[in-house]
């Protein structure tokens, strides 16, 4: 029998620091979704005047105006506080870089609640994962210098995204498969620990929820029918290579432009106001075809609009997450080609909300590269319907091919593989990062 190494030995008092690291985590990221309902419910009250009132439209301007101020000096000498952060823990995990978790942590905390409260086409998810790892990272260097840093950093990170998505299993997937990517028992139950008094912690200050609900019970579909779930597989594949490629490089946006937030926050405040459905991550678009659902033109008018959005934000690198942004990404695509399908008579319109889920279901294997993760996600946060499991498995699994066979790169690697170019030989994050 083949002995397992001594930094995969799962020890008692490791198991009580993965708790400790759960239950901290659990209340942090909680914290951070009741101010970001908050702040977003003022917001959404400052449009609301100003769209009553169009002579003080200057006042929502101003006010994310004076949002990117603050986000850019609170940032200006902790670029880690920026963009996702899932790349920093990845560099982390491989100790090729340092990080203060005491300064980062709070900082990603502020930073992130103004950019994503604001009204910004941004996430929660990717900042909760950040944060999540950092607290595991503080757990260890306080407590457990010796163990491996990828099991505490990993088992926060998926513990912060269960707790950000009311997702434990696809926390625990997250953990295992794009975080720690070991499965042994350390990683396993040190996952499962972490996730299990996260949730727990939430659960004590906020009712778990599913992100979806009222989900119908859609009809068993038959084999011929498997040709247009194949279809959308690959669709969403290519959609997440084109996402991927327009993100990644959004940058070029602002090639010839003054690098500070004062710009990308006045185009984005301007967009919102010329149309209030823009305002914030667009969760709400997830669930159109559950109600009176828009047309056809109308949603392909949100999904690029909503990626335009997400690349002005992200092409200067404004703290936030993108899993949520590729989700409705997905789930619009999904609309569209379930809508397409029901104008043309090959299913029901009530079946449209099953392709929406498909497609978020291909967004994120395409995009992310965790096809497993992908699927539990959406089964998870759609209330656990057994019925259509192996729809998911099959668009995950083709998404994922098409995104490889194109060779476009997975997008937080892409991103830690840029991070790692810039890093001097100390292992720090120079300075100048903040303004490339």
């Amino acid at each position: 029998m083949k002995l397992m190494k001594q930094d995969e030995i799962l020890t008692g008092g490791e198991l009580c620091l993965f708790a400790l690291t759960g239950i901290l985590t659990g209340l942090i990221i909680t914290a951070y979704k009741s101010g970001l309902k908050v702040l977003s419910g003022l917001m959404r009250q400052l449009l609301t005047f100003t769209q009553n009132n169009p002579l003080y439209s200057w006042l929502f301007v101003l006010a994310l105006l004076l949002i990117g101020l603050i986000v850019y000096l609170l940032t200006l000498h902790d670029p880690d506080s920026l963009g996702s952060g899932i790349p920093v823990l990845y560099a982390l995990i491989d100790r090729k870089k340092k990080n203060k978790w005491q300064r980062t942590l709070p900082l990603r905390f502020i930073t992130s609640l103004l950019t994503v409260g604001s009204g910004l086409t941004l996430g929660r998810e990717g900042p909760s994962v950040q944060m999540g790892g950092l607290v595991g990272q503080g757990v260890r260097e306080l407590y457990a210098k010796e163990a491996e840093p990828r099991y505490f950093i990993g088992a926060g990170a998926g513990a912060a995204l269960a707790v950000a998505f009311n997702a434990p299993f696809a926390g625990i997937c997250f953990s295992l498969e794009e975080m720690i990517k070991r499965f042994n028992k350390k990683a396993v139950c040190g996952s499962i620990v972490t996730v299990f008094f996260a949730v727990i912690a939430s659960d004590c200050l906020l009712p778990n929820v599913p992100l979806l609900q009222a989900v119908p019970k859609f009809q068993i579909l038959s084999l011929r029918q498997y040709f247009i779930v194949a279809l959308i597989g690959i669709l969403a594949g290519l959609s997440g290579c084109l996402f991927n490629f327009l993100i990644l490089n959004s940058n070029f946006l602002y090639r010839y432009l003054p690098r500070q937030f004062v710009l990308p926050f006045t185009l984005i405040a301007l967009l919102i106001l010329c149309d209030p459905r823009l305002f914030g991550v667009g969760e709400n678009m997830l669930e159109y075809s559950l109600k009176e659902n828009v047309g056809l033109t109308t949603l392909i008018y949100f999904y690029l609009m909503k990626l335009l959005l997400l690349a002005l934000a992200f092409g200067i690198n404004v703290p936030g997450g993108t899993l949520v942004p590729l989700l409705v990404s997905g789930a619009l695509l999904g609309n569209i080609y379930g809508t397409l399908l029901a104008n043309l008579g090959q299913i029901d319109s009530s079946m449209i909300f099953f392709f929406v889920l498909l497609g978020m279901c291909g967004h994120f294997a395409a995009i992310v590269r965790t096809p497993l993760t992908a699927i539990i996600l959406v089964w998870e946060i759609s209330g656990g319907a057994l019925a259509y499991m192996l729809c998911l498995v099959l668009v995950s699994l083709l998404a994922y091919v098409t995104a490889e066979f194109l060779r476009v790169p997975p997008f937080y690697e892409y991103l830690y593989d840029k991070m790692l170019q810039s890093l001097p030989a100390t292992g720090e994050t120079p300075a100048s990062t903040l303004k490339s």
